[in-house]
């Protein structure tokens, strides 16, 4: 509850905010889908790093429309998902409830890329990459703890969601799983660990 307050009281206001910068462009892309738009390239489809941009604002386009207050909405949602995100992988990585919780707090708090949430479009999508990087990130920890092939299978397939679906904010995943792997491997040639 603690976590969702500071969550709420940390970008909470958001919510009441205008559209902004490149919101301008989304926004005329969802009115106009079947052309082509910018960066956004022709339909909701094409090809290039953005190709993904628009498709998670389409079911939302009819409800919302002009209207800045639900897109905002739907974008502190998916912050919360990158919070519940982060204290599960953080809870995997030292399986502490203390540690866990002051961490979560620290996060929910201060969104580094704070820039990121008040522009409608780059919030959906960072949030998204962050979340599916956060999830891959602890099931590949739990899988060098358990060597379950399972959690390797799923860990593999959103990796392939995260640079398929989030590819212009997912080109650090792959240093980061290197970076994961490269502890473990030190960690099992520890000499003091046997």
């Amino acid at each position: 509850l603690l976590i969702l307050l500071v969550t709420l009281i940390s970008y909470g206001q958001t919510i009441f905010m205008y559209f902004w910068q490149d919101d301008s462009a989304l926004i005329f892309k969802l009115q106009h889908q079947a052309e082509i738009a910018g960066s956004f390239g022709r339909g909701l489809f094409d090809r290039g790093p953005y190709r993904y941009l628009v498709v998670p604002f389409v079911p939302f386009f009819p409800f919302f429309k002009l209207n800045p207050l639900g897109y905002f909405f739907v974008g502190f949602l998916s912050y919360l998902l990158v919070v519940i995100s982060f204290y599960w992988m953080v809870k995997v990585i030292f399986n502490n409830k203390r540690t866990t919780y002051l961490a979560t707090i620290i996060i929910s708090a201060g969104y580094i890329g704070s820039d990121t949430m008040f522009r409608v479009i780059n919030s959906w999508q960072t949030n998204i990459g962050i979340t599916l990087g956060l999830v891959l990130f602890g099931l590949y920890i739990r899988f060098q703890k358990t060597h379950k092939s399972r959690l390797y299978y799923i860990s593999l397939v959103i990796y392939l969601c995260a640079i398929e679906f989030v590819f212009i904010r997912s080109h650090a995943v792959l240093a980061t799983l290197f970076a994961i792997e490269l502890a473990f491997v030190l960690n099992d040639l520890n000499p003091l660990k046997k």
